[in-house]
């Protein structure tokens, strides 16, 4: 139990690590399992893929890893932005057929 234990937080430490290395890029399973395969910290990596999908998706659900909180902010801004263009002509709109 406490090899495993300390498995899981040597893969998952790992797995945190390789993505704050480039935070700008999405990190795959694929790409974690190479790198963390390469330093030995899973000697069979085919039979640990397991335990890697569900650390990785425990990971990314949690907004752990893959996260991109600029791309997030500016997504939030362009719809905020656009909503408000949107009222501001609508309002000229109202306006122009009172007018008339």
């Amino acid at each position: 139990s406490e090899k495993t234990n300390k498995s899981y937080r040597e893969i998952r430490n790992s797995i945190i690590q390789i993505w704050r290395n480039s935070p700008n890029q999405t990190l795959t399973i694929p790409n974690a399992q190479k790198i963390i395969s390469s330093n030995s910290i899973i000697p069979h990596p085919f039979s640990d893929i397991l335990i890697l999908f569900r650390i990785f998706t425990f990971l990314e659900h949690w907004g752990l890893i893959n996260f991109f909180p600029n791309i997030l902010i500016n997504s939030v801004l362009n719809i905020e932005e656009s909503k408000n263009q949107e009222n501001s002509t609508n309002d000229f709109i109202k306006l122009s057929d009172e007018v008339e």
